[in-house]
């Protein structure tokens, strides 16, 4: 499949490169350019922003840092958004803000883009073995799309419901 990474810190340097390891075509983006060149290394290719990403990707994943920065990505003027076309597949794997969730996923469903919230628990240890808990939030459809790729990321992975699920089962176990 033709993959859209973007966020490539200490999480999603690991799950993109599994991707990458399972015979994925996966092109990244990170705000740093020192963050791309391993997983250039690796085969995967380098994208110009989240747009451009967004353009020529089957599916898109983010991981992110916070709700400010997933919302900019997603929605900014250079971010998915832009130029996400019908049937695109997105997929949120930050600890997220389950309100910014849904207000990302009633924007890019107007332009037919399936939104799923996916956090995911299991530490950088658990992203570099593709052994991750993963929460998941959205259409079932959408979810039953991706979780060939979510299996390729996770040992564990849940449906939990609609937008925003995902993110208040991650929040919920963040408290335990």
């Amino acid at each position: 499949m033709n993959i859209g990474f973007i966020g490539l810190g200490n999480m999603g340097g690991p799950m993109a490169a599994n991707l990458v390891r399972a015979g994925h075509v996966v092109t990244v983006y990170d705000v740093r350019p020192e963050s791309m060149q391993r997983l250039v290394t690796m085969g995967a290719r380098q994208g110009a922003s989240p747009k451009a990403l967004a353009a020529q990707a089957q599916a898109v994943f983010t991981s992110l840092p916070g709700p400010r920065e997933v919302e900019e990505v997603a929605l900014g003027a250079e971010g998915i958004l832009a130029d996400a076309h019908p049937g695109l597949l997105y997929i949120d794997l930050s600890t997220n803000s389950p309100s910014v969730v849904r207000r990302v996923a009633e924007a890019l469903g107007k332009r037919g883009v399936a939104v799923l919230d996916a956090p995911v628990s299991g530490g950088s240890t658990g992203a570099a073995s593709g052994q991750l808990t993963i929460m998941v939030g959205g259409e079932q459809d959408a979810y039953e799309r991706a979780r060939p790729l979510l299996g390729v990321l996770g040992s564990n992975i849940m449906y939990l419901g609609p937008s925003g699920s995902g993110c208040v089962g991650k929040l919920c176990n963040n408290l335990i």
